[in-house]
C-alpha cells in the first residue's frame, strides 16, 4: 500500500506528516485485513461436492519500508496473507478465488464461486 511520491518527501521532511502518513497506512491494513477475515471462504468436502465455509481465523503480517528499491523516500506497506486459514475444526487452504474476485469486483464484496 503506498500512495503518491509526494507524500513520501513531505514526509522525511515533517515528522507530524510522516506520523500522520504511517498511522493511514496503518489503518487501511486493518481495514483490508479485517474486510477478509469477514468475508473470506474455504471449502470443505468431497471433491465435487465441496461447500463453502467462512474462514474462522485468517493470518496476515504488515511489512514497511520507507524507501524504494533505489533508496529513494517510499514510504508503503506490504501485506501478506496467509494461503492457509482455520474453519471447521482445521487449517485449510484460502479459497483463493473469492479473494481475487472480491479484489477485482466492482461492488467490493466477495462473489464465491
Amino acid at each position: 500500500m503506498n500512495g503518491p511520491k509526494t507524500w513520501s518527501l513531505a514526509a522525511s521532511l515533517h515528522p507530524e506528516i510522516a506520523a500522520a502518513y504511517d498511522a493511514a497506512q496503518e489503518r487501511a491494513a486493518t481495514e483490508i485485513i479485517g474486510w477478509l477475515g469477514e468475508h473470506a471462504t474455504t471449502q470443505i468436502g468431497p471433491r465435487g461436492r465441496q461447500v463453502q465455509v467462512p474462514v474462522e481465523k485468517l493470518e496476515a503480517i504488515v511489512v514497511r519500508h520507507y524507501t524504494s528499491r533505489a533508496g529513494d523516500p517510499h514510504r508503503h506497506l506490504h501485506l501478506q496473507i496467509n494461503a492457509r486459514v482455520f474453519a471447521a475444526g482445521r487449517w485449510r487452504g484460502l479459497h483463493s478465488v473469492g479473494v481475487v474476485d472480491s479484489i477485482e469486483g466492482s461492488t467490493g464484496s466477495a462473489t464465491p464461486r
